[in-house]
């Protein structure tokens, strides 16, 4: 089995993770909105005419012995002794933290999703959904702001 594993720490607004295999996490950042902290762009367009300013932020590192081999956890009913096999243990694990800003979208996958999806078409399908759950509805930012000032 692949695993990865998420922690939001909300005090440092850090996403910490571990991964092993090619499980993994995406971090995607609305880059010409408000939301977009310093990275903000093309603000002349409004949100509503713009196509999409949803970019990858984060794409964590898949761990592979080789192509289509992720390293696993697993047992095989021996002591895995031997460096050249794919079982590895929790230790050997991929640990690392990213920084998370309000209106990030974090998506958590199995290769079942990162194998035979483009990043690019994850990025528009995740747009679809937020605009499709009422984010942008009448306002753009001005609603989203106030969904979340009301926590739903």
């Amino acid at each position: 089995s692949t695993a990865c594993v998420a922690l939001f720490d909300s005090v440092h607004h850090q996403l910490h993770f571990s991964n092993i295999g090619d499980s993994g996490i995406i971090v995607l950042r609305h880059i010409d909105s408000d939301v977009a902290s310093a990275l903000q762009r093309n603000q002349k367009t409004p949100r509503t005419e713009r196509k999409s300013d949803l970019r990858i932020a984060y794409v964590s590192q898949q761990q592979l012995k080789s192509f289509n081999h992720p390293y696993q956890m697993g047992w095989t009913g021996e002591e895995i002794v031997e460096n050249n096999s794919s079982f590895k243990q929790a230790s050997d694990s991929c640990t690392s933290s990213v920084h998370i800003l309000r209106g990030d979208m974090i998506i958590m996958a199995t290769d079942g999703l990162f194998d035979n999806v483009d990043i690019e078409d994850i990025a528009s399908i995740a747009l679809q959904w937020e605009q499709e759950s009422g984010f942008f509805d009448g306002g753009g930012i001005a609603t989203r702001n106030k969904r979340w000032a009301s926590g739903d």
